[in-house]
């Protein structure tokens, strides 16, 4: 069985000043999302959830009719505003969603196999989806599978010209396996200015409480890396379905190597869609710099592996998940801005060692849309890729109808 794609389409895109994951960016008018979809199916992916939120479900609906084949199965996972978990009698008046994690929850009734997420504004290239595919159908999730797994990017491959990014920097062992996400805010090479007020760059307090009599006591550490977040859009990800046949346990020889650079530098040079080529980053960057939870300024060589909200996981993640986001709510219930971003949850998660994550190291060079000024520049890259051949002129000119590779 394929695993399935979910993407969050729900942010209300501040910055970026409209609905960026629909915004025409290609030759013939498709979004970033539409690649993703291109991309993924060509990888193996079966059908698509597309969490929306319920203002914009007509929209994103329509763009969908006339952007994917009809064969192609879509489904909406609705993310509303409002909240109440157990506990809870009332809530500020909201004005944006909860967040990416509550975003994942969204799509829960409509996944019930292992599944991918990503986000609709962020282009990963071919070989990402190629890799996390692989990974899923190899590796396959039990039952009562507490594994995932993400894709990670080369910093130096994740920056805007435009503006400070906030990235989920992951720390590893030497398997690969996740220890723990660190959120660095305001990533910008040292000549550009942070900017010292922005509606985007608001408290978004993910903290989570310090106990939890629904999942024990949390680790001091996590409770450091909870404080308060400076970027109500930080990168996160989920999907679903994959083969059973192998038992999710401790990562084999094969599962290490998928996740080391060389091996994904092997599979680009035989995959001419790759796009490490594209980049317009240094190999390293000495001169990055970002804040850190506690507010100081930090530097970065750009070599570092972050999160771009690329994961996998299994239906399992949704009870732990769900316990998690309802613990932040019953806290936050009267901040009309508090959101739990994806990465937070999953570092909650591990640190409590509820859920392990592979790390999948890929070479492409992402590119997305978070200032408006990275219009131009999304527009020019995929303009070249299309001239490369990687993408007909028209995305809905590539589109065939054929038994995916390994469909159960």
């Amino acid at each position: 069985m394929n695993p399935t794609l979910v993407i969050l389409a729900a942010g209300v895109g501040r910055r970026f000043g409209g609905l960026k994951q629909l915004e025409p960016l290609g030759p013939s008018g498709e979004a970033l999302m539409d690649y993703s979809i291109f991309d993924a199916r060509r990888a193996g992916f079966r059908g698509v959830v597309l969490v929306v939120r319920p203002e914009t479900l007509e929209l994103v609906r329509r763009h969908a009719e006339r952007r994917l084949p009809d064969w192609l199965r879509v489904g909406y996972g609705i993310q509303p505003l409002e909240f109440l978990p157990p506990g809870v009698s009332e809530a500020a008046v909201r004005h944006k969603p909860w967040g990416t994690a509550h975003a994942v929850l969204a799509a829960e009734r409509l996944l019930d196999t292992p599944f991918a997420v990503i986000n609709a504004d962020d282009f990963y290239g071919r070989a990402s989806f190629d890799l996390l595919c692989r990974h899923l159908r190899r590796v396959g999730f039990s039952a009562g599978s507490t594994h995932a797994c993400v894709v990670g990017f080369r910093l130096h491959h994740t920056l805007s010209e435009h503006g400070g990014v906030s990235r989920a920097v992951c720390d590893c062992d030497r398997d690969g396996v996740l220890r723990r996400l660190r959120e660095v805010t305001g990533i910008r090479r040292s000549h550009t200015a942070i900017p010292q007020s922005d509606s985007d760059m608001g408290v978004t307090d993910s903290a989570i409480p310090e106990s939890d009599p629904e999942m024990g006591e949390s680790d001091p550490a996590m409770r450091d890396s909870a404080e308060p977040e400076a970027d109500a859009e930080m990168h996160e990800s989920d999907s679903t379905s994959t083969e059973t046949d192998t038992p999710m346990g401790e990562p084999d020889p094969a599962m290490r190597d998928s996740a080391k650079p060389e091996a994904e530098a092997e599979m680009r040079e035989s995959d001419p869609t790759s796009t490490e080529s594209d980049s317009t980053s240094t190999e390293s960057d000495p001169t990055l710099v970002g804040i850190d939870l506690d507010g100081s300024e930090i530097h970065l060589t750009g070599h570092e592996t972050v999160s771009m909200n690329m994961w996998g996981f299994a239906p399992p993640i949704f009870p732990p998940l769900r316990r998690v986001f309802s613990q932040f709510v019953r806290r936050h219930a009267g901040d009309p801005d508090a959101e739990l971003h994806l990465p937070t949850a999953v570092d909650h998660l591990v640190r409590d060692g509820h859920l392990r994550v592979q790390v999948l190291e890929s070479g492409e060079a992402w590119f997305g849309v978070t200032h408006p000024g990275d219009r131009a520049e999304v527009k020019e890259r995929i303009l070249a890729l299309v001239r490369r051949g990687v993408y007909p002129d028209n995305l809905l000119d590539g589109w065939e109808e054929s038994p995916l590779s390994g469909s159960a």
